[in-house]
C-alpha cells in the first residue's frame, strides 16, 4: 500500500534521516552562536591566567617579570647588551618616606580599595572623553602590579579583562602589606631598573631604607614614566610633580601630627631648573621648557605601568 508520497513502508524505513545542513542552527540563532563562541574564548582564557603562581607570591618573590623579560627581549631585539638591575629587599627596609610617597602619587585610596578605585576610574572615564584621548589612567597599585607580573602594557580589551580578574583575585590571596611590597621591588624606575634598592643605589647612592621624604618624592614622581624622566635630572615637569608629591607627605604628616606647623617647608629641597640641562650628563632626560605654575602635570605615557593622580585630590 502507499502512501499520499507514493512510497510504500519499506521505502520510508530505507530512507536516510534528514541532517540540518552545516551552520544551518548557527544561521538561524547568530547571538546564541556568538555568545558560545564567546563563552568558550572566556573560559579558554581563564584557564591559561596564572591563579596558581599568584597565590604563591604570598610566601616566595617572583623571578623575571613580563615587563622585565619584554625590556630583556626588546635589547635583545637591538642587538644591545640585555641585562637588568635589581635588588630584592624585605618593606621594612624600604624608607616608610618612599612607601608613603608611592601610595599618594600612585593610588591615594590603597589601603581601602579591593583593588579597584570606582571614583578615580569614573573620572578618569570622563576626562579621556572629554579630551578624546588617553589622558589620565585610573590603575591602582594592585592593577599594575598583576599587569608588571603577568601582561603587557597593551591597550587590547582582552588583556585589560585579564588584568581585572588577576587584580580581584590577587586582594583575595595577597595581603596588602605584600602587594605593596611586590610593587616597589618590580616596577621601573630607569631604563633596566627595577625596584625600590636598585633605584636608591643607582640615583642617591645609599639604601632604600635611607632615602629621605625629598628623595622619595622625586623616586615616586617618574613611576608613570621612568625611561623618559630621571630623578635626578633637570626635568621641570618632574620638579613640580615632586613637589606636589613633597607637599601632600607633609600635609598628611602634619594631619597625624608628625611635623610640626612651624617646621621649615622641606619643598625647598627639590629645587626647580631655571634652565633644562644640556650637558648630556643625564641620558634619560630631554632637554624641557618652562612649565607654568597651573601645567598639568600629567606625564605622557611610557611603560605604562603607572598612573598620575597627582593632579587629583586624593584622601591621603
Amino acid at each position: 500500500m502507499e502512501n499520499s508520497t507514493g512510497k510504500g513502508p519499506s521505502d520510508q524505513l530505507n530512507q536516510a534521516p534528514v541532517r540540518p545542513k552545516p551552520f544551518e542552527w548557527v544561521r538561524a540563532h547568530p547571538y546564541r552562536a556568538a555568545g558560545i563562541v564567546v563563552g568558550l574564548l572566556v573560559m579558554l582564557d581563564l584557564a591559561t591566567l596564572p591563579f596558581a603562581d599568584l597565590a604563591k607570591l604570598e610566601q616566595r618573590n617572583p623571578g623575571v617579570t613580563a615587563f622585565q623579560q619584554t625590556w630583556l627581549e626588546s635589547q635583545s631585539a637591538n642587538r644591545k647588551r640585555a641585562a637588568i638591575a635589581k635588588r630584592w629587599v624585605p618593606l621594612s627596609s624600604i624608607s616608610e618616606h618612599l612607601l608613603a610617597a608611592v601610595i599618594v602619587a600612585e593610588d591615594g585610596t590603597f589601603w581601602n580599595h579591593e583593588g579597584f578605585d570606582w571614583f578615580e576610574f569614573k573620572e578618569s572615564l570622563v576626562r579621556n572623553v572629554r579630551e578624546m584621548r588617553s589622558a589620565r589612567g585610573a590603575s591602582t597599585i594592585t592593577q599594575q602590579l598583576v599587569k608588571n607580573l603577568y601582561l603587557s602594557s597593551s591597550k587590547n580589551p582582552v588583556r585589560k579583562l585579564n588584568e581585572w580578574i588577576l587584580t580581584w583575585y590577587a586582594e583575595r590571596v595577597l595581603s596588602k602589606r605584600r602587594i605593596l611590597e611586590l610593587y616597589v621591588n618590580v616596577i621601573e624606575w630607569g631604563p633596566g631598573l627595577y625596584g625600590a634598592e636598585a633605584a636608591a643605589q643607582r640615583y642617591y647612592g645609599k639604601s632604600a631604607s635611607l632615602l629621605s621624604r625629598a628623595e622619595a618624592a622625586c623616586l615616586a614622581a617618574v613611576i608613570p614614566a621612568p625611561r623618559r624622566y630621571s630623578p635626578v635630572g633637570s626635568s621641570r615637569l618632574v620638579a613640580r610633580r615632586s613637589k606636589q608629591i613633597l607637599n601632600r607627605l607633609i600635609a598628611r604628616d602634619r594631619v597625624r601630627g608628625r611635623v610640626e606647623v612651624e617646621e621649615a617647608d622641606t619643598t625647598q629641597e627639590i629645587p626647580v631648573p631655571s634652565l633644562p640641562d644640556s650637558s648630556g650628563a643625564d641620558s634619560m632626560v630631554s632637554p624641557f621648557p618652562p612649565v607654568p605654575e597651573d601645567a598639568d602635570t600629567t606625564f605622557p605615557a611610557d611603560t605604562g605601568q603607572s598612573r598620575d593622580t597627582t593632579g587629583v585630590h586624593h584622601g591621603l
